[in-house]
């Protein structure tokens, strides 16, 4: 699923009106009704509820004036207030405002700001549809006194579209912005509502074709959506990486879905590797070996059953050496993938230079291969016929790019797609929200996963899972030939399978409880939902 941005969103409208014949009104009259039905499905009958829809001049307070008139159809008590007079209104609006208004029904114009808060003290539920896509910089004087008193009430905030105050292109807060109860979007999800800190005033997020189909006008949004938890249910696209998701065919063996391996851990860093090999065996790869130092093997081998271990030289500190070198090149003369990161410490960086300058099969860089990276010329990366993906959280983009977390947070967006570029390397940027780009700039969000997952090992669980689907597509394609699936679209599998874990994992042992373990433990369930859908 496309997500677009607010020049985008009037392209959208304008072709469906223009060239497909959809009268705007229509598309006005969908969207209302569409927040309508949401309340009634997610907060039950509106009939005797106090609702009160917050409507600006624009198209979007257009929706609230149809919204409130079908919610008085099902029975509610509903007032319309705007901070704008009458004679403010145009076109479809004005229309629309008129015959709610000709009905007799109760509204309060050209609201003062002193007077919004008690006009909302006795709300059950409040529709924001004040500004929508519609903001440009700052909400101005009495639109910010409204926002203030709908975050002031006790109320369920529906917002219509984007809620008021958030930036659409860039999810950006100049001053203050309604927080969410639940967001009805129309047409197409826009980007505000994945980027923070606009993505924490969304609430639970909902999406209505409003009685057309989008996907009928191409439009290039460069940026796409792998799954989402909307209406209470879990949505998928993970079409382009089907053939990782496929059933397997029955004339296989181990050596048909790849041998990863995996250089990780360091002396008492033995968990890291751990969770990594047993997400890559739970993940569908043939084999995994991990590749450590000999002081941390006998641990980690009495953590892995299903997984091989190779010891290797290590400092007196208990980290990979450069010694370690022509061993690991030998061994991986098998390997379809290689992880590195997870545990190494930086430390080892000698042994990731070398190895960078080395290989030439498709690199999974996490953790300390990252810091290590980050002191190294980018051009490391750019091999011939070699496939890297760097999966950094925002502390290790700022690493890489050499400038702070709140600047890699303050512009997700642009931050992956410079990383790409810089590295010419699929990157995979960690968060709520976890975003996923290829060189070209192109960017898919992946919708699943929770907050429980904030704890440590996640990330470890996550290379793993990237390290065996990247290691399966090798091993499917043929040398010399591109992969059957771009690498874009195995990291965003792999993202998307990790947060659907995750959720599911927080299903069942809540978000509080939610450990690493959990994660790896319902990975069987994570895929086995997605291959339901190919």
């Amino acid at each position: 699923m496309r997500v677009v941005d607010v020049d985008q969103v009037h392209e959208l409208d304008r072709r469906a009106i223009q060239e497909f014949g959809m009268p705007g009104s229509s598309l006005m009259e969908n969207a209302g009704a569409a927040v309508a039905q949401h309340i009634c499905e997610r907060y039950g009958s509106p009939a005797g509820k106090n609702i009160v829809v917050c409507c600006g001049g624009g198209n979007n307070g257009g929706d609230g004036w149809v919204a409130a008139r079908w919610l008085h159809t099902m029975g509610a008590n509903v007032t319309v207030c705007s901070p704008f007079l009458h004679e403010r209104l145009r076109g479809d609006v004005l229309a629309f405002a008129d015959v709610y208004i000709q009905m007799g029904l109760r509204h309060r114009l050209g609201l003062a700001p002193l007077d919004w808060e008690s006009e909302l003290q006795q709300a059950e539920i409040i529709i924001d549809a004040l500004l929508g896509t519609g903001l440009q910089g700052a909400p101005r004087f009495d639109v910010q006194a409204a926002i203030t008193a709908i975050n002031r009430s006790n109320a369920r905030v529906v917002c219509a579209d984007v809620p008021s105050g958030v930036c659409t292109n860039t999810g950006g807060v100049a001053t203050e912005a309604v927080r969410a109860t639940s967001t009805v979007t129309f047409a197409a999800p826009k980007l505000a509502h994945f980027l923070p800190p606009g993505s924490d005033y969304v609430g639970d997020l909902s999406i209505s074709h409003i009685g057309f189909d989008w996907n009928r006008m191409e439009i290039d949004t460069h940026c796409r959506l792998t799954g989402i938890r909307t209406n209470g249910a879990l949505r998928f696209w993970p079409a382009t990486a089907a053939p990782l998701l496929k059933s397997r065919r029955q004339q296989t063996n181990k050596g048909s879905y790849g041998h990863l391996f995996i250089l990780a851990g360091s002396r008492g860093m033995a968990g890291a590797a751990a969770m990594a090999a047993r997400a890559a065996q739970r993940s569908g790869v043939g084999l995994v070996t991990v590749l450590t130092p000999r002081s941390c093997q006998q641990a980690l081998a009495s953590k892995l059953d299903e997984q091989m271990t190779v010891g290797l030289p290590e400092t007196e500190e208990g980290v990979v050496s450069i010694d370690a070198l022509p061993i690991i090149l030998k061994h991986v003369e098998r390997a379809s993938a290689i992880a590195l990161g997870p545990g190494l410490t930086r430390d080892a960086r000698p042994i990731v230079e070398a190895l960078l300058d080395r290989l030439y099969c498709p690199l999974v860089l996490d953790a300390d291969a990252l810091n290590c990276l980050a002191e190294l010329d980018p051009t490391v990366l750019i091999k011939q016929g070699r496939n890297s993906i760097l999966t950094p959280h925002p502390a290790e983009a700022a690493r890489l790019l050499r400038c702070t977390t709140s600047d890699v947070q303050a512009d997700r967006m642009g931050t992956i797609r410079t990383l790409a570029h810089k590295y010419q390397s699929t990157v995979l940027l960690k968060g709520a929200y976890t975003l996923v780009s290829n060189p070209a700039g192109e960017v898919t969000i992946n919708g699943t996963g929770n907050a429980g997952m904030a704890t440590g090992g996640a990330g470890d669980v996550l290379t793993g899972i990237t390290g065996a689907l990247v290691s399966r597509c090798a091993a499917l394609t043929a040398p010399q030939e591109q992969w059957v699936c771009k690498p874009e679209d195995v990291v965003s599998l792999a993202a998307l399978v990790h947060g659907l874990s995750g959720d599911i994992a927080a299903a069942a042992v809540g978000q509080t409880s939610l450990v690493a373990g959990d994660i790896i433990a319902h990975l069987h369930a994570a895929y086995n939902q997605l291959e339901a859908t190919c």
